[in-house]
This record gives structure tokens, sequence and C-alpha cells, in this order.
């Protein structure tokens, strides 16, 4: 049984290193490919990459739903990466917006199902063999981390449409990693409020969270959709831009690993949090005054820095918020609401003023979102201090 709980830990790590290398071949040069390859305005970008959490925000409680009355999630991972590997080749090879508008709803609707289902299930799995939950996602930073190496050089000296192909067969081999591990059985209670949507939102610190989330993390989503049309802009080659990525997530790497081997052990969860938001506040507002390209690759360090500090983190602030069957529940609603609502927002919002102001003040508002979610980390680690101190004088 410990033989197979030790492959089973092999195979979630082998699974999160293929879908993040494979999903980051695309997200970060997706905005710039459709900038500089397809030739779309500035407007028509941020509306198309802000679909993704509008797709996000609508199908992910119809997806957990389903998950709570039919037990989906496994094949819904599956079922999610196979059609998105082939969709996300198709939007490569395509430049026609009228084209690439379906195309990418389609690919979030089924993009969106199963990145709350792999965290959530393996959340659960990590408890059960005595795991950090960041223990297992690093493999996919490290993932992300050598995608965009080697994207850069890839769409510069082969083309974007090689770079579709890449990531077709390291999807597959992620479909083929998840399908070697146990299922996870996630028990399930009598009472029909308990798990769902509206018992979480009833929760005054897990609501909090959320507010963390939207304006913390969503503003670095939305920051990445321009990131490297930022980049790009100020002078750097895409094999730069490429190079900029890889810094940005091997740092992410370093934190993320830090974080988990000691940050974790001596700090409760939320102070942690209040410690990446500080991060991505700075990542924001210097990238926002960035007058040249070199500069502004030194500053994704710091969204590096935040992202290893909050992705390990966040999930398990929220099991500290909830019962053990509410995390599948409790996942997909903060990413509904932090790569979801506000994204989407914030997103559309952004592409379409950078035609009226500049991107840097655009990028300088997204650090005050952060600044305004720091104090919101504050509130809940006050709250949940207060939390531990009952508890402790009840036991």
């Amino acid at each position: 049984m410990q033989h197979n709980l030790v492959k089973d830990t092999r195979f979630y790590k082998l699974y999160y290193f293929c879908y993040c290398f494979a999903y980051g071949s695309f997200f970060p040069i997706l905005g710039l490919y459709l900038k500089t390859t397809a030739g779309l305005d500035i407007g028509k970008v941020g509306t198309l990459m802000s679909l993704a959490p509008l797709v996000s925000l609508i199908c992910q409680p119809l997806w957990g739903i389903l998950n709570q009355s039919l037990g989906i999630s496994r094949t819904a991972i599956q079922m999610g990466l196979a059609v998105t590997s082939l969709l996300q080749v198709a939007i490569l090879f395509t430049r026609d917006y009228s084209l690439l508008l379906p195309l990418y709803i389609v690919f979030c609707i089924f993009n969106c199902c199963f990145f709350p289902f792999h965290d959530g299930i393996t959340t659960i799995f990590a408890k059960k063999v005595n795991k950090q939950f960041g223990e297992i996602r690093v493999w996919g930073t490290i993932g992300w981390s050598l995608a965009a190496l080697l994207t850069g050089y890839t769409a510069q000296y082969l083309g974007y449409k090689m770079v579709g192909l890449m990531a077709l067969g390291v999807y597959w081999t992620a479909i083929i990693c998840f399908s070697k591990t146990q299922k996870i059985d996630v028990k399930r209670k009598e009472k029909k409020e308990n798990g769902s949507f509206i018992a979480l939102l009833k929760n005054k610190n897990f609501v909090t969270l959320l507010g963390i989330v939207a304006l913390g993390n969503g503003s670095v989503v939305v920051s990445d959709y321009f990131m490297n049309i930022k980049l790009y802009s100020l002078g750097a080659l895409e094999s730069q831009i490429g190079f900029a990525n890889s810094f940005s997530v091997f740092t992410e790497i370093f934190a993320m690993i830090f974080t988990t081997k000691i940050l974790q052990k001596r700090f409760h969860p939320s102070k942690i949090l209040a410690m990446g938001i500080t991060a991505m506040s700075a990542y924001l507002i210097l990238l926002a005054v960035s007058g040249n390209y070199i500069f502004a690759l030194g500053v994704t360090g710091f969204r590096g820095l935040a992202m290893g500090l909050y992705i390990p983190t966040v999930i398990l602030c929220a099991s500290h918020l909830v019962k053990t069957e509410e995390i599948p529940s409790a996942v997909m609603l903060y990413t509904s609401f932090g790569v979801g609502l506000y994204p989407f927002i914030m997103g559309n919002l952004a592409g379409h003023l950078q035609k009226v102001i500049s991107m840097d003040i655009v990028l300088f508002a997204l650090g005050m979102m952060t600044v305004a979610s720091f104090t919101m980390a504050l509130k809940l680690n006050k709250n949940m201090d207060k939390l531990s101190s009952e508890q402790s004088i009840n036991i």
C-alpha cells in the first residue's frame, strides 16, 4: 500500500509538470501572438483574453454542481486535457478574429473544468500521504518555467505553430500520468448544505479570502495578459521575453520550496499570504514604472516571488477555513472569483483603457488593487489568530 502511495505521488508530480509545461507554452505568449502575429489591436486582445475568466466564472460552478451530483472530477480532468490540447493547437494556427473568438471560448470551457478539480484532489491526496500541497505543486512550476524558456526560442525561430504541436504531446503525457493515479474518494455528508457553495459563502473568513484572491491574484492575472506586450514595446525579442518568463518562474520555484520547507513550518498561512500580496504590489508598481526591458526583466522576479509565496499557501489557508469535504468546492469558488469575475471585468476594461491612457497607468492601478488586498490579508490574519487562540483555550 505504501509503495502505491509513493508511486502515486510521483505520478501526481509528473502530471503537474506535464500539464503546466503544456499550458505554460501557451498562456504566457498568447497575448503577444494575438498582437504581433494575428494582428489584433490591443482592445481586441484584452477582450479575447478576458473571456477566460468570464467563462471560468460561469462554467466552474456548473462543473462543480455536476461533480457534486455525479462525481465526475477525474473524467472532467482527462476529458478537459484532451479537448484543450487540440484547441490550443487550433488557436495557434488561426489568425482570423471571428474564428479565434469561438475557438477560445470552447477552449476556456474545457480548460476551466479541471483546474480546480486537480488542485482539490491533490490537496486531499497530499493530506493522505502527510505531505504539503506545495511539495507536489512545485513540479508544475518547474514545468511552466522550462516551457517559458523553450517557447520564446521556439516561437522566434520555428514559429507559433510549432509551439502548439510541441505542447500537444505533453498534454497527452499528462493524461496518461493522471490515469495512473488511484481514485481519491471525497467523503460526503448527508446534510445538503455541507460542501455546498452556499455553506461556504456563510463563512466570513472564507469570504475575506475570496476578496484577497480576487484583488491580489486577480490583478496579477490581468497583468499577465499585457506583461509580454509591455516587454515587446520596450524592445525585447521573443527569446528575451521567453527568458523573462522563465526567470520569473524559476524565482517562483525557489520561493515555493522555501515556503513549503521553511515558512509554512514557522508562520500561519495567512501571514505568508500577506507576504505574497506585498510582493505582488511591488511587482505591479515596478513594472508600471519600468523604462527599459532589462529593468522590467528583473522586475519579473518579484512576480515569481509573489506567486511562490501565494500558490502553495492560498489553498492551505482555505483548508484551514473549511472542512476536508468542502475543499474542492472552495477551490472552485476562489478560482471563479480570483481567476474569473475580477479578471474578466478588469482585463476587458484594461485592454480598452490602454487606447485612451497608457499601459503603465493601468498596471499602476492594478498595483493599488493589490494594496487593498493586503489590508484584507491583515484582517484575515487577525481573525485567524483570534480563532487559533479560542481553539487553544477550548483544548
